[in-house]
């Protein structure tokens, strides 16, 4: 096989990628933006059995989980896709899109973020005073980070985290 021909191979597959990734984080937009608290989900049966989620049960289990675990900083994940499906999409040349590294860094920015929510805005909840800000994992970063660093030590630490992390996602 040429090299140009690998390249259009690698680029046809590229861009196949990238509409398979927007795909998903257009499911994911659509749980997130419908959730609702009383529907069933595999963390709660919800009070009615109709589920109200435009991306049915599974939507709402999706949702649930993100936004549990996660809280608001779950919509990172969709912004983060979104770059990701530009890139394959505008430049399905390059090598590697999905790395280890970058994975783990993204992950870590999700985390800090969610962190920083939950530190900033701690007595704020949505969803009808279901899920905080910060989600579960956020509540557990600051209650461990907290007693250490005091509330200014804790910022600090965690904007400092979240800068180091994004300026290294975009090094990737």
């Amino acid at each position: 096989m040429t090299w140009n021909k690998k390249l259009k191979e690698r680029s046809r597959k590229n861009r196949l990628k990238g509409v398979l990734v927007l795909g998903f984080l257009v499911f994911i937009s659509l749980s997130l933006y419908s959730y609702h608290p009383q529907d069933p989900s595999l963390n709660s049966v919800g009070l009615s059995l109709k589920v109200n989620n435009l991306c049915g049960f599974v939507g709402s289990s999706l949702a649930d989980l993100l936004y549990q675990f996660f809280g608001l900083s779950s919509w990172w994940i969709v912004l983060g896709g979104f770059v990701l499906v530009y890139s394959l999409l505008f430049h399905p040349f390059r090598e590697k899109f999905f790395s280890f590294e970058s994975s783990a860094i993204f992950l870590l920015c999700l985390m800090s973020l969610a962190s920083i929510f939950e530190l900033h805005f701690s007595n704020i909840q949505f969803f009808d005073q279901e899920v905080s800000l910060g989600g579960a994992f956020g509540e557990m970063t600051v209650s461990l980070l907290k007693p250490l660093l005091h509330t200014v030590g804790t910022a600090v630490v965690l904007w400092s985290a979240f800068l180091i992390v994004l300026i290294s996602y975009g090094q990737c």
